[in-house]
């Protein structure tokens, strides 16, 4: 997918034009993000499903991801990918923690279910760039943001 935004459309354009890709991870309380699916989970007393508790992604809250994408509008002299500095990530198994402890009314029921086809353990945004090895986040400090 990124390749073809990078590539365009195939047809001529009208006026010179300029593509720009950003790459940030997740987004804190996204539309589909785990945290959205698991607060829900919660506050219903349903069982939480986790992948891998081992498993590591980057987050980065809203303003994080609005300030990314004007910094790239703004700084970016190519149509490589353009990410933010210093992302933090964090294990899923900590995040589901952090959300056990905000959201919980009783101890919920834990399925664990594996990396699903295709899933990596742990997220890469570039060669160089894995959650694996990033800063992590602070758990109070991503506990006030969840």
């Amino acid at each position: 997918e990124q390749k073809k935004a990078s590539e365009g459309n195939g047809s001529a354009p009208s006026a010179p034009s300029a593509h720009r890709i950003v790459r940030y991870g997740n987004v804190l309380h996204s539309t589909g993000s785990v945290l959205v699916k698991w607060k829900y989970a919660l506050e219903n007393r349903k069982e939480l499903i986790l992948t891998d508790p081992e498993a590591t992604r980057f987050f980065i809250t809203w303003e994080q991801a609005i300030d990314v994408i004007f910094s790239c509008l703004n700084d970016a002299q190519s149509a490589e990918p353009f990410y933010p500095p210093n992302m933090k990530s964090i294990s899923l198994g900590i995040l589901l923690e952090l959300a056990i402890r905000k959201y919980a009314k009783t101890i919920p029921d834990i399925r664990v279910i594996g990396l699903q086809k295709g899933e990596n353990k742990h997220e890469c945004i570039t060669a160089d760039l894995s959650s694996e090895y990033a800063e992590r986040w602070n758990n109070e400090e991503l506990l006030n943001l969840i």
